[in-house]
């Protein structure tokens, strides 16, 4: 029997085509999604997406971190460790995107502002 390609949507309700769903995938969960009112407002300000940034942190893209950080959290992923990205945004503003270690929530917030509880 042929296999049936999977009926994926987008939030949109739409069908994605197949060069969409050859996309990168998720290498861990996020969990709840949440983010500070600033993160929020210096997204706008950039005129990106919350979950432009956010799926960028998801399949692996750590953005804007040093070599050693990257490796961290490569090893973070299999190890249920924290996961931290930086993106440099094109405001010039810098957004930081946390997986607690449980995967349970996700954070995006600015970065002289404090840790949320994760």
């Amino acid at each position: 029997m042929p296999e049936r390609e999977p009926d994926f949507t987008e939030f949109e309700g739409k069908k994605r085509s197949r060069k969409e769903s050859d996309a990168p995938q998720p290498l861990f969960e996020g969990g709840w999604v949440m983010a500070t009112p600033q993160a929020l407002t210096a997204l706008k300000e950039a005129e990106l997406e919350l979950m432009e940034v956010l799926v960028r942190h998801l399949v692996g893209d750590w953005g804007d971190i040093d070599e050693a950080e990257k490796l961290l959290n490569d090893l973070a992923v299999n190890h249920s460790q924290r996961i931290t990205s930086a993106y440099q945004l094109p405001t010039g503003k810098e957004i930081w995107v946390t997986t607690a270690g449980n995967r349970q929530t996700t954070w995006l917030k600015l970065p002289d502002q404090a840790d949320p509880e994760l």
